[in-house]
């Protein structure tokens, strides 16, 4: 049994693989200490991390503590056909390489990826597998945080997510529908520039509500950086 896990900026998100399938946490156990705890039958972790080496040093520790070995990937040139734009690998973020990994790999034709989580990454790959660029902008929630946090005339309480991109009579909804409006014009945008079609596929905690409101057609898609870590590791 391995143990993935995904850590992010902001969250720490696994799961267990037995080979065939991805098992997440029960509600109880979404606290990896805990639900380490649980769980003798693991002999390995694989874990993407965006943090800095002081955090993978504490992660591998923990993990150590109930006999697991660490391996942590990174951003490679090259894997399975997919081809890094980057000419220094290492500033792309490797939960970003590992999400498009788990795209490429299935479905093995060009795509356009959207992350939709505190920040909002967008990547393109062509149908040779070659990664054309991306972009990263702030996500739904940083957007509004920042509006809340560094102007002084707007002093809200944000919490639940927009509705729809209408006009807004009050100043909430006004940051919420805003917010909106400006991540669902970028995408559609940005897939309007390119010569050929692709398939649109949409991850991370806004994917849904994003989703909702475009004009063009996107799939959600689940698991993306476990997906990749599964791939990156068994490479033989």
């Amino acid at each position: 049994m391995k143990l993935l896990i995904d850590q992010g900026n902001t969250r720490l998100k696994f799961c267990t693989w037995d080979g065939k399938s991805f098992h997440l946490p029960e509600p109880a156990e979404t606290e990896l200490p805990q639900f380490l705890a649980a769980k003798s039958e693991i002999s390995e972790a694989w874990v993407s991390s965006v943090r800095h080496q002081e955090e993978h040093e504490k992660l591998s520790q923990l993990l150590s503590q109930h006999n697991i070995r660490t391996k942590f990937a990174c951003t490679l040139d090259s894997q399975f056909g997919l081809q890094n734009s980057y000419p220094e690998t290492s500033q792309m973020g490797v939960d970003r390489w590992l999400a498009m990994l788990g795209i490429w790999c299935e479905y093995k034709r060009g795509f356009i990826l959207v992350d939709a989580g505190t920040a909002l990454t967008m990547d393109y790959v062509d149908n040779q597998g070659v990664h054309r660029g991306g972009h990263i902008i702030p996500g739904l929630t940083l957007m509004q945080r920042s509006l809340v946090t560094m102007t002084d005339r707007i002093n809200l309480h944000i919490e639940t997510a927009p509705s729809d991109t209408d006009w807004a009579s009050n100043t909430a909804d006004a940051v919420q529908k805003g917010s909106l409006a400006v991540v669902v014009a970028y995408i559609e945008a940005m897939c309007s520039k390119l010569s050929q079609k692709h398939s649109l596929y949409l991850a991370g905690g806004d994917a849904t509500i994003i989703k909702q409101h475009l004009d063009i057609n996107a799939i959600i898609v689940n698991n993306l950086v476990f997906k990749g870590l599964v791939k990156y590791f068994s490479q033989g």
